[in-house]
């Protein structure tokens, strides 16, 4: 399957639309640095998927958020988005109420 918009071209599998999204956290940088770190240890352990922080303050934040947030995204399949879930808050402390999920497809509605 192939998606467009005015800024990337997308390719994906018969079911990445349907099952594949991310846990997304928001907080200062000094933390997602530190959640970072700690994740990678883990990725490279093989224990973890594909996972991304920014580098400049989100554009799009939930509500309750300060303007300096920085986010971190781990993506997985939501099959076993619970087991992920579970992995982040063991390796980095992070609750799991400060954690939202999102599907990959409402990003791509989202950049419409």
């Amino acid at each position: 399957m192939k998606r467009e918009s005015e800024d990337f071209v997308w390719y994906f599998g018969p079911d990445y639309l349907d099952h594949y999204g991310k846990w997304i956290v928001y907080d200062k940088i000094e933390n997602i640095r530190k959640y970072a770190d700690k994740l990678e240890r883990h990725f490279e352990k093989n224990k973890l998927g594909n996972f991304k922080y920014s580098k400049h303050p989100a554009t799009k934040v939930p509500r309750g958020y300060g303007r300096d947030c920085h986010m971190l995204a781990v993506y997985c399949d939501d099959r076993n988005r619970d087991d992920v879930q579970k992995t982040i808050t063991e390796v980095t402390g992070i609750s799991a109420r400060k954690m939202h999920w999102k599907y990959d497809s409402q990003t791509l509605e989202d950049k419409r």
